[in-house]
């Protein structure tokens, strides 16, 4: 939102004089990274395949009563 008003703001004010160009690459990035943060933290839970099921005892930590660790996802929006 940040970035789309600084974009208004330079089309605006500044635009007809092209002066404050900065604030044009500076807007595209405030206003690209929430999607692309968004999308990422949505793709990453699918991509990752359920650990294998183990007998109690045999392989990794997990199956010694651990609890597994919750999705990328969970953390970063959940909290």
């Amino acid at each position: 939102m940040a970035g789309a008003a600084l974009l208004a703001w330079w089309a605006v004010a500044f635009h007809p004089s092209y002066a404050q160009l900065w604030m044009v690459p500076l807007g595209l990035v405030l206003a690209g990274t929430p999607p692309v943060v968004c999308l990422a933290l949505r793709f990453s839970s699918v991509s990752r395949a359920p650990p294998p099921l183990l007998p109690p005892g045999k392989g990794s930590s997990e199956s010694a009563g651990a609890p597994p660790q919750p999705p990328l996802v969970d953390v970063v929006v959940h909290k």
